[in-house]
């Protein structure tokens, strides 16, 4: 998917023999890799492997061969003057020419020598009348060659960069010219324009030419003069062109008379020199003119006969590469009859068309999106067997020399694509001694073995072509089908193991890519390029990979990163066409593991294909099958890992002893059952769902060095193969079933079939109810465990399940606890709604974990900013003054006005209570109730004043946390520890001992507000020291601080906040803090790097409601209705939460959350009730806590609201109960706003 073919100029190299290069737009498809479809193992297969153009030619063009070291040509043309001065000349163009084709040979290498050595013709054939004169021209041009763009160090023309010529060529050269004479005259006067031209001028350059082909018409210079005035124009048509805009309308207009300018130049330079020296060059200018234009067709017309100028193979390259850009473009548009007529006349255009085509991911590559994958399917049925019918009509074209293998299968693949096997096995059955010879045919014909349900005959076929080629372009294609025809013929060993091969092939070629053997159209100094984008074309290091590491799909404009960098044995459009692909072989591979039959794979278990870590991954995939099924014997010849082992011969004892217990055995079953359940993740999770695709998991890429050796590693790594796409890829490719694999891997399914069984066999006994009720709690575990799980739930009726077993329970054992208090039914949202994403605007910074409460109240009821009594603006426009004025009592302080300070404290002590909104705004409303209550004591001092406002300034400088300014701190260092040696000096000063209880509580304060590590002792492999750490307070010192305060100081006003301090220390030291700690994922090997993230909770001292309680009263108590109350009541709140005392716990929340009095305790407010609500879920909790919600009509409709939530997001606790609370709870009948 690229955006569109606009006029666009990328870092592919444009130069006189790389012509064919226009500004195609490889804008391929946009995005990045996570915007491609998510395809199926069964799509990915419909990508046939290919061949690109560029092999074809290489595959038929002999010629084309590599044919050793280029010639010393510095010498060789000196040699040329040498002989010239006592040779004929006409004796000598043989040579010139011989030279100039190993020129064009090794273009890569000799770009720069193809201009000089048709200089050097020319004079042999029209300036070497006076042969000394002549010779001394050679010998000069090439002693200053560095002049028109080699370098005085690397004189081979291998440099990227048109090097700048030396500062006296232009005079030089000016100079030689004034006395040139004769014909030479004219190699002097294109010379001239060429200095200029090499360095990327199109305006100087031209009068010279001009006079070339005006002065000296019949000379062979007019030839290139004139074919580089048409180079000049086509220059004028893209001049100041934007890169990524293609311009307004008028601007276009210009552009086209621009083009058609220049293509008139370059067809009257074709008429005045038909197949001339630069004709091919001449050629790839017109199909870059027609491409600018979007005349798709007409451009490959052009590159065509480019690509077929004999004798040109220093334009191959480039002319390939536009061939193969136009191909893609025209295919996207099917209906184009002229299209396919062209194409066909050209066999080897046909031929990389019709593997374009069988190859693409995409119909349209830059229509701006990624195509699905059923319409590349329907494009492929359409194009296909319209080129086959042009190709067809041009039968003839295809019967020389070894082209009727190729038109065979061409024909083949058009009918296999269509449906029509039969037929293409019909045009492909051809003696073996034929078929042999091509593996075009072989490919065709084992795919069409594949799709007609024969693979045993698709085996057979897809193995001579690997043997008779095993470097075809096929191979790695080949490998991949030959493994899924070997599981289609019930090899799924053999399968497997020729998969794991292919990873270790992909790993053999992880390699530096050869040179390609083709000549190479690399920039040389006459390139349409300005000198800003010669900057960037910097030699890349090669990054060593696979062939199988390339992706198929074109992002942006990222491949190909330039010409230079392309081999033609490779797509010009699509990084991959080989049919195969390293996150297709894991997916195949996954697919074997999880589905393939095991009596089958277990006969991969002793290959001796397979290295031997790879052999005993595999003995652990077959253990966990067979233990999903039960079958505990077989399993038992497979387990290695000790604990396993033991589960499971726990388990075959307590299953044999329920199947062999006569009459009533459901006691038995209940032990089964029983064991099941206390087996969940121990069992049946390792190794084939302990992967980077299970919920909660962090994958520490590291993967395998050796991929073929751990392919069990490889594909754990792999974060696609969720059990909702191996559901797919398995239905994908035929196989049947595969709910049976997958949904038996959870301990708890099998143990709710042993839980029904056992209430079966005993109905209307405890222990059915029991057993029900189990099996009815299981339910929602199972589905919350994966998306699979719960789609599963949703495929099998799972909510109409559920309340049948609830309604039998309630109608078998009515009076049980089961029946009455515990038993719930359970619904399953819609899928839509649970695929919505809901943006929850966080207007809490504090997260509900570091609270101590496990869940956030999922947007649900937290106060809207709507909610508060002041508008935003207000809020805003409040809180800046209230920093300004704050900030500036320090500045006021020193005057001693104190009844005029402390009327400023009062008034913005009840502008900021006004302006409270924020968690961290009640440290502002402190700061002014303790400056009032300081301003209310008697006998201040302006120094008492001074002293504090400093101090109690700097305290909320150091304390603060919420988003407000505080003011600059007055130390002179910025530290907890400064400020406090600021407190104990004013401490010691007797004049401020009136003051000293307030100057303790500002030490207490600002222990207070100082955060602590907290060590604990939980593992965590995130954290470097391997256990959990987090920041806190130092409760425990803040509580002995607050004790020693309240003996010290039974009269001081500051008691009160000293006892909220006390309080709170004390409920801090065992609220929880709830962690995400990362643990190795049970089950895997090390060397996966996956890593579990599971909910921990810590607290620093056991939680003892009583002591926790006593705190609060002891506030209470001595201040009823005190400053702090509200706060109390928050604490007390979360305490009766954690003790399950709903009714209090419920008032309490509730009140908090509508009072708007203390905005800032609200948010913790709706995160305690959606806690309160989240308790539903226990089972042992939900008929008290619906008793007294029902008790409390306020808390009803903010249920509903909860709930409404809870489609949208699958950690949310009550997801599946919202039918059985909705109808409780009556919820359809409150309006949901």
């Amino acid at each position: 998917m690229a955006t569109a073919p606009t006029v666009r100029i990328r870092r592919l190299l444009l130069s006189a023999g790389a012509i064919c290069l226009a500004p195609f737009a490889a804008y391929a498809t946009g995005g990045d890799e996570f915007d491609q479809p998510a395809l199926t193992l069964g799509e990915t297969l419909d990508f046939l492997p290919g061949k690109s153009l560029g092999e074809i030619f290489l595959e038929t063009s002999p010629e084309l061969k590599a044919d050793g070291a280029a010639p010393d040509f510095e010498r060789e043309v000196n040699a040329i003057a040498d002989r010239l001065r006592t040779e004929s000349p006409a004796a000598l163009v043989k040579t010139a020419d011989d030279l100039l084709a190993q020129a064009r040979r090794h273009y890569s290498t000799a770009k720069s020598w193809c201009n000089l050595l048709h200089d050097v013709r020319d004079v042999l054939a029209g300036s070497s009348a006076d042969r000394g004169a002549a010779a001394d021209y050679l010998k000069w041009r090439v002693a200053h060659r560095d002049y028109f763009g080699f370098t005085a160090a690397k004189r081979n023309g291998d440099d990227e960069e048109t090097p700048t010529a030396p500062p006296n060529a232009a005079t030089a050269l000016a100079d030689k010219t004034k006395v040139a004479t004769g014909a030479l005259r004219a190699h002097f006067l294109f010379l001239t324009g060429a200095l200029t031209y090499a360095r990327g001028d199109r305006e100087e350059c031209r009068p010279w030419f001009e006079r070339v082909v005006k002065e000296f018409p019949k000379h062979p210079r007019a030839e290139p003069a004139q074919f580089l005035l048409a180079r000049c124009s086509f220059f004028d048509s893209r001049k100041g062109r934007n890169d990524d805009v293609s311009g307004n309308a008028d601007d276009e207009s210009k552009r086209a008379k621009l083009r058609r300018d220049a293509e008139v130049l370059f067809e009257r330079f074709r008429n005045a020199y038909p197949h001339g020296r630069f004709d091919a060059d001449a050629l790839g200018w017109l199909g870059a003119l027609a491409y600018d234009g979007g005349n798709y067709l007409k451009a490959l017309d052009f590159y065509i006969a480019q690509a077929e100028t004999p004798g040109h193979p220093e334009t191959l390259k480039s002319a390939v590469f536009m061939c193969e850009e136009c191909l893609v473009l025209i295919a996207a548009k099917p209906d184009a009859p002229a299209a396919y007529a062209l194409i066909a006349r050209h066999p080897r255009i046909a031929m990389g068309f019709a593997y374009l085509v069988l190859s693409a991911p995409e119909a349209d590559n830059y229509d701006g999106k990624f195509d699905q994958p059923a319409a590349v399917k329907k494009w492929r049925r359409t194009v296909l067997p319209k080129i086959a019918a042009a190709v067809a009509q041009q039968k003839d074209l295809y019967k020389a020399g070894d082209w009727q293998p190729r038109y065979l299968a061409l024909l083949a693949q058009a009918a296999s694509a269509a449906g029509n096997q039969a037929q293409a096995l019909q045009l492909t059955n051809l003696p073996p001694d034929q078929i042999q010879q091509s593996d075009d045919l072989l490919l065709v014909r084992a795919i069409a073995f594949e799709r007609a349900k024969k693979p045993a005959e698709a085996i057979e076929t897809y193995r001579t072509l690997l043997t008779k080629f095993p470097d075809s372009a096929f191979a790695l294609g080949a490998r991949l089908r030959l493994a899924l025809a070997l599981q289609d013929n019930h090899q799924a060993g053999n399968a497997f193991v020729e998969l794991v091969d292919l990873l270790k092939k992909n790993e053999a070629n992880d390699k530096n890519p050869a040179a390609s053997p083709s000549p190479s159209a690399s920039p040389s100094g006459d390139e349409e390029k300005t000198t800003a984008e010669s900057s960037d074309e910097q030699a890349s290091q090669v990054v060593e990979t696979g062939p199988l590491d390339e992706g198929r799909f074109v992002s942006g404009t990222s491949y190909p990163d330039s010409l230079r960098e392309w081999e033609m044995r490779k797509s010009a459009v699509y990084p991959n066409i080989t049919g195969a692909e390293f996150k297709q072989i894991e997916e195949a591979i996954d697919t074997l593991l999880n589905f393939a039959p095991l009596s089958e794979l277990a006969t991969a278990a002793n290959s001796d294909r397979l290295a031997q870590t790879a052999r005993d991954e595999l003995r652990s995939v077959i253990a966990e099958r067979y233990l999903a099924r039960e079958n505990f014997g077989e399993a038992q010849k497979f387990l290695d890992n000790g604990e396993a082992k033991s589960i499971a011969a726990k388990l075959e004892k307590l299953t044999a002893a329920a199947g062999n217990a006569s009459g009533d055995k459901a006691d038995q079953m209940l032990l089964v059952a029983n064991a099941w359940a206390e087996a969940r993740g121990k069992l049946l999770r390792a190794p084939l769902d302990t992967n980077a695709a299970a919920p909660n998991v962090i994958l520490n890429y590291a993967p395998p060095e050796h991929p073929a050796a751990a392919p069990i590693i490889l594909v754990q790594q792999n974060p696609a193969l969720t059990l909702v796409h191996r559901r797919e890829n398995a239905r994908s490719i035929g196989l049947k079933n595969p709910d049976a694999e997958l949904s038996e891997r959870d301990e708890l399914r099998h143990a709710s079939r042993w839980w029904m069984n056992a209430a079966r066999a005993r109905p209307g006994s405890p222990l059915a109810a029991e057993a029900r009720w189990k099996a009815l709690e299981a339910m929602p575990k199972l589905a919350r465990a994966s998306e699979y799980a719960e789609e599963l739930a949703r495929e099998i009726k799972g909510e109409a399940v559920s309340r049948e077993i609830y309604q039998r329970l309630r109608t078998e054992s009515p009076n049980s606890k089961e029946a009455t208090r515990l038993a719930a039914y359970w619904s399953f949202p819609d899928p839509a709604k649970s695929n919505e994403q809901t943006l929850l605007e966080d207007s809490d910074p504090r997260d509900a974990n570091i609270m101590g409460y496990p869940f956030s109240d999922f947007g649900a009821l937290r106060p809207q900013p709507g909610d508060f009594s002041e508008d935003s603006r207000k809020i805003i426009d409040a809180w800046s003054e209230i920093e300004k004025r704050v900030a500036a009592l320090r500045d006021h302080a020193h005057e001693g006005d104190i009844a005029t300070m402390a009327a400023v404290v009062r008034e913005l002590q009840a502008k900021t209570q006004k302006a409270l909104v924020d968690f961290g705004d009640d440290y502002w409303i402190t700061l002014l109730d303790d400056l009032a209550q300081f301003f209310s004591e008697p006998n201040i001092t302006p120094k008492m004043e001074e002293t504090y406002i400093n101090i109690r300034l700097d305290v909320l400088h150091r304390t603060n946390l919420s988003e407000r300014t505080s003011p600059p701190i007055s130390t002179k260092e910025d530290s907890d520890e400064a400020v406090a040696a600021e407190i104990e000096q004013a401490q010691r000063d007797p004049a401020n001992k009136p003051i000293a209880d307030y100057l303790e509580i500002c030490l207490l304060a600002l222990k207070g507000g100082a955060r602590v590590e907290v060590k604990t002792d939980i593992p965590d492999a995130k954290e470097t020291g391997g256990h959990a750490v987090y920041m806190s307070r130092d409760y425990a010192g803040m509580e002995k601080m607050a004790r020693d305060f309240l003996a010290k100081y039974p009269r001081s006003k500051k008691r009160e906040a000293a006892a909220f301090v006390l309080a709170r220390s004390v409920q801090g030291l065992s609220r929880p803090y709830l962690m995400n700690t990362g643990v190795p994922m049970a089950g895997t090997d090390p060397k996966a790097a996956l890593t579990e993230i599971q909910q921990k909770t810590y607290q620093r001292e056991p939680f003892d409601p009583k002591r926790v309680l006593g705190a609060l009263d002891e506030y209470d108590r001595e201040f009823p209705n005190g400053r702090y109350a509200a706060e109390v009541r928050n604490l007390r709140a979360m305490t009766l939460w954690r003790t399950r005392t709903w009714p209090a716990a419920l008032d309490l929340t509730l009140a908090q959350l509508a009072d708007t009095t203390k905005p800032e305790l609200r948010s913790e407010a709706a995160v305690r009730l959606a806690n309160i609500f989240a308790a539903l879920e226990d089972a042992q909790s939900r008929a008290d806590l619906v008793d007294a919600i029902r008790a409390r009509p306020a808390a009803i409709p903010l249920l509903k609201k909860f709930i409404e939530v809870s489609s949208s997001d699958r950690t949310h606790p009550l997801r599946y109960l919202a039918s059985y609370l909705s109808d409780q709870l009556k919820l359809n009948a409150i309006a949901s706003k």
